[in-house]
């Protein structure tokens, strides 16, 4: 499972709407040049992400949280997401070259609109799929964050 951590923004039937923001540096980072990964989320996601995940633990708006998502579920739709439109692409074009340069344009272009339209067919029979859906893993010990209103964070008790 691939894991990041979120804070929980609102709560209905059973899902959450969690808010994830670049990850801290972690131990396993390059002394010298720092973490790329974490320069790479910050170029990409200049405000936070919000997001609908499973919630089987109930958590509540403020609750500080680990998201998980399978990596299969990931893998599977980087592939759909990148590969098979781009392979699209490349062979209509291929198959448009035995014609002429316009049918090879036209032929790409189909190709690759005929892709999307695979992919949003398949997104939406595994739509409700667990499997493919993010899901809240466990909450974190930190204090609660306020989400809606104005409050003050209480102090940990076991830091009391």
């Amino acid at each position: 499972m691939i894991e990041t951590e979120a804070y929980v923004i609102s709560v209905a039937d059973g899902m959450a709407w969690v808010e994830t923001r670049p990850h801290q540096a972690c131990p396993n980072c390059d002394p010298v040049h720092g973490c790329r990964s974490l320069s790479i989320a910050r170029v990409f996601a200049l405000k936070p992400q919000q997001y609908q995940v499973l919630d089987p633990l109930h958590s509540q708006p403020g609750d500080q949280v680990v998201v998980a998502v399978a990596e299969q579920a990931l893998t599977r739709s980087a592939l759909l997401g990148y590969v098979v439109p781009l392979l699209a692409l490349f062979f209509g074009a291929m198959l448009g070259a035995l014609m002429s340069e316009l049918v090879s344009v036209v032929a790409a272009v189909a190709a690759f609109l005929g892709s999307l339209l695979m992919i949003r067919q398949y997104a939406a029979k595994y739509r409700g799929n667990a499997v493919f859906q993010p899901v809240i893993l466990r909450r974190l010990p930190q204090q609660r964050r306020c989400v809606e209103k104005p409050c003050q964070l209480k102090k940990n008790s076991a830091n009391s």
